[in-house]
């Protein structure tokens, strides 16, 4: 492994940025499958949204947030941003010196094997759709994919005042969404990280039918797995699940914003009015205290805080001695072909002899 990627080992936080308060989305994906990490989540909610604005200025901001984010001694990156990772992701991974990670790929590797009929839906923002990102994507991986994709600029507004289950954003999604429905799609990729926050209404407007498919899943288990061989991801699950090398579970990231509309210093939780009250209603979500979470991960939630601190193994429960026998196993697995070599060459030498 190289440097960068050893990075993602230690006990650093692992920093999350977007435009605004949907990046939130992700973190909590990152949570539910990495609970023992920290994160440091930036929202650029002075400068939202960036699916109006030009490639130049989208990659100078993501500069401006990575060096940031860099300050804050992150480990590994995520662009939770559609605009940004279309047209920063390649520019920051030359940059950077931590892995960078964006959600576009992922997306597009979820939608490939979530449909049925090759007939693919994609609403972003203008920025991501005029890039043709996706289609290229999808179209490298299934060359016989259909991809439709539709700009739906007015979606992120509407996130960042709150406005998640409203008559006008119902009105707004039916005006975007009939091109889709009538063209026949069976799967659509939600390809802006605030779009799940009005996944119910969009599930209404498209049916039961279409499969939504939210990249933030694929991007938390794309960072879950970054950097490790096999054998070390299966090391690193047990040792994990154990809590050695974090004794603490993160209940919320820290949150960063860059301040109200037409205030470009950097302040944590100064953010307006809109995005204030998105970032205080998925909080609860976060920390898994509310409906959004579903019943069974707030059970594993608990569990992970209940055994935050690791105890010695006189004082263990039940499940660590299940976990040490679980490494056990992984360890016996690994020693016969080396077991087997050593003796082979032992008898080779005796035989000589």
């Amino acid at each position: 492994m190289c440097e960068r990627e050893q990075d993602i080992l230690n006990n650093r936080p692992i920093g999350v940025f977007d435009s605004g308060v949907g990046g939130l989305t992700v973190a909590r994906e990152i949570m539910r499958q990495l609970p023992n990490e920290r994160i440091v989540y930036f929202g650029d909610t002075a400068r939202v949204p960036y699916g109006n604005k030009s490639r130049e200025t989208i990659i100078k901001f993501s500069e401006q947030i990575v060096r940031f984010l860099q300050t804050q001694q992150v480990k590994a990156i995520v662009v939770a941003c559609n605009s940004a990772s279309a047209y920063a992701l390649e520019v920051l991974e030359k940059e950077a010196d931590v892995p960078i990670i964006g959600v576009i790929k992922s997306g597009a590797r979820a939608a490939i094997r979530a449909t049925r009929n090759g007939k693919i839906g994609v609403i972003a923002t203008e920025a991501t759709i005029g890039s043709g990102i996706y289609n290229r994507y999808i179209k490298e991986n299934d060359a016989n994919a259909t991809v439709l994709g539709k700009a739906c600029p007015l979606f992120v507004p509407l996130v960042e005042e709150g406005l998640w289950e409203d008559p006008v954003t119902d009105e707004i999604a039916k005006r975007y969404l009939t091109e889709l429905i009538d063209v026949g799609i069976d799967t659509l990729i939600l390809g802006c990280t605030h779009y799940p926050l009005i996944r119910s209404t969009v599930g209404r407007t498209m049916g039961t039918d279409v499969t939504l498919v939210n990249p933030a899943y694929e991007t938390a288990h794309e960072l879950k797995m970054l950097s490790f061989c096999w054998v070390m991801r299966c090391l690193y699950f047990f040792i994990c699940n154990i809590n050695i090398l974090d004794n603490k579970s993160a209940d919320a990231p820290e949150t960063f914003s860059s301040g109200p509309p037409g205030d470009g210093t950097v302040a944590r939780q100064g953010v307006s009015s809109g995005p204030a009250k998105a970032v205080e209603a998925l909080k609860p979500s976060l920390s898994g205290e509310n409906e959004a979470f579903p019943e069974r991960m707030k059970g594993r939630a608990a569990c992970r805080r209940s055994r935050a601190v690791w105890k010695p193994p006189g004082a263990a429960s039940p499940c660590l001695f299940l976990h040490a026998f679980s490494l056990s196993c992984v360890l016996f697995l690994l020693t016969p072909p080396i077991f087997v070599s050593r003796l082979a060459r032992w008898a080779d030498r005796s035989f000589r002899c």
